[in-house]
């Protein structure tokens, strides 16, 4: 679904930018180009090259050259969402190609972002979801499962009883 979401995505790079994407390769089809490369060939078309640094569980090189502002984009996977610092000193603008799959995950990726030493007054996140077929899988299917799973933490640790049956 990526390459359905890909106009929008570039559409919503306005300054220091991080994607992320869950996952990073292609699909079971060996000719498919992996994601990370689709989004950086992409950004790098509309932008220029030179512009996208990535941040994945294999490249970790990225991370400084985009907070030192050596490149524009970020392209980053789960590794981004936990013990990372710094990007909120010079990005507030995360847009998300495809969602972690617990509401904890969710949550660590904007606390990258919405954290203490962020330059800018607002945070803006952009979750693009996709159909397939006129099916809404990233509505139906992933954030669905992410509120269900925030819904059912809140019950377990916080005792706080679902407002509906789930």
């Amino acid at each position: 679904l990526t390459k359905i979401r890909l106009p929008k995505i570039l559409e919503l790079i306005d300054g220091p930018t991080i994607i992320y994407t869950e996952y990073v390769n292609a699909s079971l089809d060996s000719r498919s180009q992996g994601i990370v490369a689709m989004l950086k060939d992409a950004v790098e078309e509309k932008l220029g090259k030179g512009t996208v640094a990535i941040y994945t569980g294999e490249n970790h090189s990225g991370k400084d050259l985009f907070i030192k502002g050596d490149r524009q984009v970020l392209i980053a996977s789960r590794p981004i969402a936990v013990g990372v610092n710094g990007l909120q000193h010079v990005c507030n603008r995360l847009i998300i190609n495809t969602l972690p799959w617990t509401n904890a995950n969710y949550q660590q990726l904007l606390g990258r972002l919405i954290r203490y030493g962020q330059k800018k007054e607002k945070v803006d996140v952009f979750v693009i979801r996709a159909s397939l077929d006129g099916w809404k899988y990233d509505e139906q299917f992933k954030w669905s499962r992410i509120l269900i799973k925030k819904t059912i933490a809140e019950c377990v640790l916080d005792g706080v009883i679902p407002q509906k049956h789930l």
